[in-house]
């Protein structure tokens, strides 16, 4: 677990590919409709679920270490899609800054495994696929290129 109580770990290893070229426009926009957060590209098919990841998340940047990586240099339709998955993190910020808030009063991170928000359920342990965003959102990103995603619902409070 990482200590730092809003955010998460870097890859180790880094592989940089050319991403303005097909097919990776058509993979940017999909992976821009599904996410939200810090935004690493380093293989086309890793940047579309950073996307998603990271701005479902509590910090949210489009950056590059080695080349240039923003929307508006894919086409009109990947800049409308992070446009609107934009305006729906502004719409989170007030609870966003709430769980901040709590984090800093409690120690207990924004984000967190399912086991830390639901500790006696016996299933949560081992759901490594999904997590909790303050105490409210339950985040299950989508990681295969069929666009499907499973997840499991706690009993609720």
């Amino acid at each position: 677990m990482v200590l730092y109580p809003w955010k998460t770990t870097t890859p180790k290893r880094l592989l940089h590919v050319k991403l303005i070229e097909p097919p990776y426009t058509e993979r940017y926009v999909r992976w821009c409709e599904r996410s939200e957060g810090e935004i690493i590209a380093f293989l086309l098919l890793d940047f579309c679920l950073r996307m998603q990841f990271g701005l479902l998340s509590t910090h949210s940047r489009l950056h590059g270490s080695k080349s240039y990586r923003v929307p508006w240099l894919f086409d009109d339709e990947a800049l409308e899609v992070c446009r609107r998955f934009t305006r729906l993190k502004l719409r989170l910020m007030p609870y966003l800054y709430r769980m901040a808030v709590k984090s800093h009063e409690t120690g207990i991170p924004s984000m967190r495994a399912m086991v830390m928000e639901f500790d006696r359920d016996p299933a949560a342990r081992y759901l490594d696929m999904q997590y909790m965003l303050g105490d409210s959102l339950l985040v299950a990103p989508v990681f295969r290129e069929d666009n499907e995603v499973e997840y499991y619902l706690p009993e609720g409070r």
